[in-house]
């Protein structure tokens, strides 16, 4: 048999193939987000943050509010250790 393609694509990045969108969808979601682009790095930027928030709520938080301390642990400054 073949071997299996590789993983990554020429820029270092997982090539993840998912199946194609029907066209009625396609032109709705090009009517709600015109110009849209997965690849743009303002939407690269807007997904890690969502998912720092995501692993500073797991690590803890104090009523829908992550706590110093987790923040703290993330690289956040915090007045009383300066």
């Amino acid at each position: 048999p073949p071997p299996p393609p590789p993983l990554l694509n020429g820029r270092g990045m997982v090539d993840i193939k998912l199946p194609a969108m029907p066209e009625e969808e396609e032109q709705f979601a090009a009517l709600i987000f015109p110009g849209f682009e997965s690849n743009a790095f303002i939407w690269q930027v807007t997904c890690w943050q969502v998912a720092e928030f995501v692993l500073s709520m797991c690590l803890g938080h104090n009523r829908a509010n992550p706590t110093p301390c987790v923040l703290y642990r993330l690289g956040a400054s915090w007045g009383p250790a300066v």
